[in-house]
């Protein structure tokens, strides 16, 4: 999951496509695994354009770190 609003600075930094790639690599490396199922977005990120946080999930999606993405909160 990607953008909370809890957790750590580190954890808040919104859904850019920047973000969003350093958190996929993120995640990964902690679960130990190349890829999930599914990953989300979880808040809206204001300062960020969906299309923008949209492109970068199927830049995700097409790495093959992901299968799906998903809205949580959104």
């Amino acid at each position: 999951m990607v953008g909370q609003q809890d957790g750590t600075p580190a954890r808040k930094k919104g859904l850019s496509r920047k973000w969003i790639m350093e958190a996929i690599d993120a995640s990964l490396s902690r679960l130990g695994t190349d890829y999930v199922d599914i990953y989300y977005m979880h808040h809206r990120d204001q300062d960020t354009p969906l299309h923008e946080s949209v492109a970068a999930m199927g830049d995700v999606i097409a790495s093959g770190k992901a299968v799906y993405w998903g809205f949580s909160n959104h």
